[in-house]
């Protein structure tokens, strides 16, 4: 590893599955726990909200639902590399477009089929 990257910090977070009718105070103080930790990326690793195997539109259904909660409290994570995000089998099976829509419209990189390159002090 290149020395410009010691220390370089990670926050990661996902598998929330949370259900429209859960709160998401839990996932408020995580955002809080990360901010607070001074991550220099923060990566999101999929599986957002609860989804039903193979029950697509019920699936559809309750993303659409809780996706708005969600997404304004990922909004509030902060890291100077910014934040990024994969899309898991929940959130495909419940519309990987939507959601991805969602996580652009607060900012984050989404990363489909792609890789994001940190920069450091010269350092890749």
């Amino acid at each position: 590893m290149d020395r410009a990257l010691v220390g370089y910090r990670v926050a990661i977070i996902g598998d929330l599955h949370i259900a429209p009718w859960q709160s998401t105070r839990a996932l408020a103080r995580s955002v809080d726990a990360i901010n607070a930790s001074q991550p220099d990326l923060v990566a999101l690793v999929g599986d957002y909200g609860y989804s039903v195997d193979h029950v697509q539109p019920l699936s559809r259904a309750m993303y659409r639902a809780i996706m708005p909660r969600v997404l304004r409290e990922l909004a509030r994570l902060r890291a100077p590399d910014g934040v990024c995000a994969v899309l898991g089998n929940h959130d495909l099976d419940a519309g990987g477009d939507f959601v991805q829509h969602g996580m652009l419209g607060i900012g984050v990189t989404v990363l489909r089929n792609a890789q994001q390159d940190i920069h450091r002090n010269g350092a890749l």
